[in-house]
């Protein structure tokens, strides 16, 4: 589920509405052609109104997602309802153009209710497979599930269904890469509750490790994890076996390590090729940039991105606020540095000033197998 904040979304939907309005007046005032230079006049109108929305929501202590928020209100709500009067209002004196630009506009409105509505619930499970050197192969695969971003403010069925899928491909190892919450300090308590709820349903024989991420309170993930079998790693290492692999994982805290952990994990690999060492950590790009330029690491496992929550046809996403290349943090399993690296396009969602939206970037439940 996901909750804005009261007040953000009444300046939301007074935003929006003036701006139809008065976009309106614009567009259709008079009985004069409606031309190019009418639909322009109504852009320039727009963008005004949106400068005033950006000193808005500043003034509410917004980050620069509420930038994101205001190009969203344009695609979804403002271009769509002028579309649909010019075409209902006023198609016999539109020029070709200003019909032109009202049916695009019309035909945003069907993407956004996808990206708002279906999209964000349309999970899907990633099958990929890293085959490791002979030196740490065994007599069977080793089925890793990742679990990244759940970032709830509330606990819904779509949660819960995540949860259960998970359990039922009963992987050997679960990996968590941070960000289980991400709300206001208020919603915590209610949100404990539910995520341990949760938590407590995952088991595995090698074993169930978090990482602390950027969005979630940090504080608030020692208790979180208390009476469960999820282990909170803090710049640590674990080591454990499933059948004949043995498996060791260093789990980073987000923005807390420093590279000397790293090299000495990789120090450690060099000494032991016969284990496999995983690095997981919520900003995949900082676990990269952390390693050697030929790492024994086998691979980094990491989430942060979303994916780019958007993503345009034949372009990818056009932001994904990592130091990985942006192909890498689309998502998915990519070799670097003479290692891999996995980035998950996560389970939920930006939240807080952000809008809810997922675009040809569908939330993702990992099973990672290590062959």
């Amino acid at each position: 589920m996901w909750v804005l904040e009261p007040g953000y979304m009444a300046t939301i939907l007074l935003f929006a509405a003036l701006q139809v309005a008065l976009a309106l007046v614009v567009l259709l005032r008079g009985a004069r052609p409606i031309d190019a230079a009418r639909v322009a006049s109504c852009a320039t109108l727009t963008l005004i109104g949106n400068t005033a929305f950006v000193i808005a929501i500043l003034a509410q202590g917004a980050s620069l997602f509420g930038l994101v928020m205001i190009a969203w209100v344009d695609l979804a709500f403002i271009a769509p309802a002028c579309g649909l009067a010019l075409c209902t209002r006023a198609w016999g004196r539109s020029t070709p153009v200003a019909r032109g630009v009202a049916i695009l506009a019309v035909a945003a409105l069907p993407a956004a209710g996808w990206a708002s509505l279906v999209e964000p619930f349309r999970l899907q499970v990633e099958r990929p497979t890293l085959v490791l050197p002979q030196a740490r192969a065994g007599t069977a695969p080793l089925r890793v599930a990742v679990l990244a971003d759940l970032q709830v403010t509330r606990v819904g069925a779509f949660e819960r269904e995540v949860i259960a899928r998970l359990v039922a491909e009963q992987p050997d190892v679960i990996l968590i890469p941070g960000d289980l919450f991400h709300g206001h300090l208020r919603h915590w308590p209610r949100a404990l509750e539910d995520l341990r709820a949760l938590l407590l349903q995952l088991e595995a024989p090698g074993g169930v490790y978090l990482v602390s991420g950027n969005a979630g309170y940090k504080q608030g993930l020692p208790e979180l994890v208390e009476g469960t079998q999820v282990q909170l790693l803090v710049n640590r290492t674990v080591e454990t076996c499933v059948r004949d692999r043995r498996l060791r994982v260093l789990g980073l805290e987000d923005a807390g390590f420093t590279r000397r952990i790293v090299a000495d994990f990789e120090d450690r690999a060099r000494a032991d090729p016969e284990v496999i060492h995983v690095l997981l950590v919520h900003r995949p790009g900082a676990g990269v940039d952390a390693m050697a330029d030929d790492s024994p690491i086998d691979v980094v496992v990491g989430g942060h991105t979303h994916g780019g929550q958007v993503a345009l046809p034949f372009v990818g996403p056009p932001l994904t606020l990592s130091t990985l290349p942006r192909h890498m943090a689309a998502g998915g399993l990519h070799p670097i540095r003479g290692s891999h690296v996995y980035v998950s396009r996560g389970v939920g969602m930006e939240r807080k000033w952000a809008p809810r939206v997922r675009f040809l970037c569908p939330p993702e439940l990992t099973i990672l197998t290590l062959e």
